[in-house]
């Protein structure tokens, strides 16, 4: 990954961050693929998809901040919602966007402690997403849009 950070005078700073990673070659080897007789090593279903990045602005001014993130998910096989006859049917890639607030402020002795309240929506414009069913974790944890709150006390 990579950031770039601006100072922009009275209208606080910017970070522009962005991470990728791609995936050269995945083990498959687990309980629940090993019984797909019918999937030779050309089909064989990627857990996650070869190539992910996401690209984030984020502004701060003060105790505020707000990001903005891209997430692309490139194209990958998918057989939680196909059928034996399209099990080799590819899944398009996936491009979604992230809003969040955040507010920190400091408290506790000589400031040590800080508490942080963040809102935001992932997948704001509910694009349709595709589950993993080979993974314990899976590549979206969602499908279509979520709001979020969280509460972070760091002493």
């Amino acid at each position: 990954g990579a950031s770039y950070v601006w100072e922009a005078g009275n209208a606080g700073t910017f970070t522009l961050e962005t991470t990728a990673t791609y995936i050269h070659e995945l083990d498959q080897s687990n309980e629940l693929t090993s019984g797909y007789a019918l999937l030779s090593e050309q089909s064989q279903l990627p857990g996650n998809a070869d190539l992910q990045g996401s690209v984030t602005l984020t502004w701060q001014f003060g105790n505020h901040s707000a990001s903005a993130v891209t997430n692309y998910f490139d194209s990958f096989k998918d057989i939680s919602e196909l059928n034996v006859e399209d099990i080799n049917q590819l899944v398009e890639n996936i491009t979604t966007f992230d809003l969040q607030y955040g507010y920190n402020v400091k408290t506790g002795k000589q400031d040590r402690a800080v508490i942080s309240f963040s809102l935001g929506i992932r997948n704001i414009f509910d694009k349709k997403t595709t589950q993993i069913l080979n993974q314990n974790s899976r590549v979206i944890d969602q499908n279509g849009r979520v709001a979020y709150g969280s509460i972070k006390y760091q002493f």
